[in-house]
C-alpha cells in the first residue's frame, strides 16, 4: 500500500484518535449502575508503521488515569491465552499461561486498567482464534478480566503484516475498527508532554460518573431509534463478508455490533461530545454501507429525547403529536416506555410513569390506539400500572379502559 493510498483511507478518523478512544474507554456493556458492569467497547485502531498507535493509546489511557500494558500479540503462540491443562500432585487441575498473564495479573490487582493488544495482524491465525476468549468472554486460560479493564486494539493494514491476511471474521466482528495515519497535532502534543507526568484531565472514573447518571435517558432513545431502523431495514441485520471481499477483515453488522455501537452513541450522548461522533462511533463497528443507511434513516427519524417529551408534557412546549408520521410517533411512544422502565425502582420512576400515562392520554385523544396500546401494555405489566400510587392510578384507569383490547382492561378502572 502507498502512503497515498493510507492517507486517502484515514484521511476521516486520524484527527478524532482521543475522542474515540475516551468513549471506546466509558462505553457501559452492561448496566452502569451495577457494580459487575464491564466497562469498555474495544477499540481496534488499524495504521501504518509509525504512526503512533501504540504510543499514543498508551498516552491515552494515562490522560484518563488509567495504567496500560500493551501485548505483541504476535510474539505469542495460542496457548498464551487458552492455557495448558495440567494436573498437580495435589490433585488441582487448572489452566496454566505464561507471559501475558502477568499483565493481567497486575491491572486485575489494581482492579481497573487497559490491555492493549498490539500487532494483531501480525499474529498467527490459530493465536487469533485463541484470543476470542479475551474479546468474547474476557478470560485468559482460567483468569477472568476485572469489570474495569479495558481492551484497546491495534495492527496495520493487511499489506503491510508479516502474514498479509485480513483478520478473522470472528475476530474482526468483536471491536470497532478505524482507519488512522500520521497526526501532526498529536505527535505534537506527544513531543510536548515527553517526560514529564502527563496531567490527567478526566479520569475513567469521573466519566464513569456522568455516563452512569445520563444513560437511562440516552440509552432508552437509542433502543428505540435502533428497532425502529431495524424493522425497516433487516437486511443490514447480518451480513458476514465472504474471505473474498473487500470488507473481509474490516468491520461488519452483527447483531452483537449493532448492540454496541448504539451503546457508543448513547455514551457519546452523556459525554456531550459532538454529533458527528456518533456516526462515526456506528461505521467503525457495522462498516460503512449500513452506517450510511443508519445515518440518512436518523435524519429523517428526527426523534426527540424521551426525557423532553416527558418534561415538557402538559406545557406549552410539549411535543406536538405526528399524526402524518405514525412511524415516528410510535418511535417515540416506544422510546419513552423504554426510558421509564430503564429508570430505577422509586419516587423519580413513578413521577415520569405519570408524565408517560398522561402523554398516553394524550396519543388516546389524537386517536394514536396503535402507538399507546403496547406501551400502555408494556408499562402496566412491569408494575407501573395500578396500585403503586394514588395519583397514579387515576391516570392510568382511562388510558387502559379506552385501549380496551388488552385483557383485563377494566380492572384499572374499579374503584377509581
Amino acid at each position: 500500500m502507498t502512503q497515498e493510498e493510507n492517507q486517502e483511507e484515514t484521511k476521516t478518523f486520524e484527527k478524532y484518535f482521543e475522542a474515540i478512544t475516551r468513549i471506546s474507554l466509558v462505553t457501559p456493556m452492561g448496566n452502569p449502575i451495577k457494580s459487575d458492569c464491564v466497562w469498555g467497547a474495544n477499540r481496534l485502531f488499524v495504521g501504518g508503521s509509525g504512526v503512533g498507535k501504540t504510543e499514543r493509546t498508551e498516552q491515552e489511557a494515562e490522560r484518563h488515569g488509567l495504567e496500560c500494558h500493551s501485548v505483541l500479540l504476535s510474539q505469542h503462540p495460542p496457548e498464551d491465552f487458552s492455557g495448558v491443562p495440567i494436573t498437580s500432585e495435589t490433585d488441582e487441575t487448572g489452566l496454566v499461561i505464561r507471559c501475558i498473564i502477568g499483565a493481567i495479573r497486575r491491572l486485575n490487582k489494581i482492579k481497573k486498567g487497559v490491555l492493549h493488544l498490539d500487532e494483531i495482524g501480525n499474529a498467527s491465525k490459530s493465536t487469533q482464534g485463541a484470543a476470542l476468549a479475551l474479546l468474547n468472554d474476557r478470560k485468559c486460560g482460567d483468569t477472568d478480566l476485572s469489570p474495569k479493564i479495558r481492551i484497546l486494539l491495534s495492527t496495520n493494514p493487511p499489506k503491510q503484516t508479516s502474514t498479509g491476511s485480513n483478520l478473522l471474521a470472528s475476530f474482526a466482528n468483536r471491536s470497532g475498527h478505524w482507519m488512522i495515519g500520521p497526526d501532526y497535532q498529536s505527535w505534537r502534543r506527544h513531543i510536548e508532554d515527553d517526560g514529564i507526568d502527563i496531567i490527567v484531565d478526566k479520569s475513567a472514573e469521573d466519566l464513569e460518573a456522568i455516563v452512569r447518571k445520563e444513560w437511562p435517558k440516552h440509552w432508552a432513545d437509542m433502543r428505540a431509534l435502533l428497532l425502529d431502523f431495524m424493522d425497516a431495514n433487516q437486511g443490514s441485520f447480518y451480513q458476514q463478508p465472504k474471505p473474498h471481499e473487500k470488507k473481509a477483515g474490516k468491520a461488519w453488522p452483527s447483531p452483537r455490533t449493532w448492540k454496541i455501537a448504539h451503546r457508543c452513541v448513547a455514551a457519546t450522548r452523556c459525554l456531550g461530545m459532538p454529533a458527528e461522533l456518533e456516526d462515526i462511533m456506528v461505521e467503525g463497528w457495522v462498516g460503512e454501507g449500513p452506517s450510511i443507511k443508519w445515518v440518512t434513516f436518523k435524519s429523517k427519524r428526527d426523534i426527540p429525547s424521551a426525557e423532553k417529551v416527558l418534561l415538557d408534557w402538559n406545557t406549552p412546549n410539549a411535543w406536538k403529536i405526528d399524526n402524518d408520521r405514525q412511524d415516528r410517533t410510535l418511535t417515540v411512544a416506544k422510546s419513552v416506555q423504554m426510558f421509564v422502565l430503564g429508570l430505577d425502582k422509586g419516587d423519580e420512576q413513578i413521577k415520569f410513569a405519570k408524565k408517560a400515562w398522561g402523554f398516553l392520554a394524550d396519543l388516546m385523544a389524537e386517536g394514536q390506539i396503535d402507538c399507546a396500546q403496547p406501551v400502555g401494555k408494556k408499562l402496566a405489566n412491569n408494575g407501573l400500572g395500578r396500585g403503586i400510587d394514588a395519583e397514579l392510578d387515576k391516570m392510568v384507569a382511562p388510558v387502559m379502559n379506552r385501549i380496551g383490547k388488552i385483557k383485563g382492561a377494566l380492572k384499572y378502572s374499579a374503584d377509581l
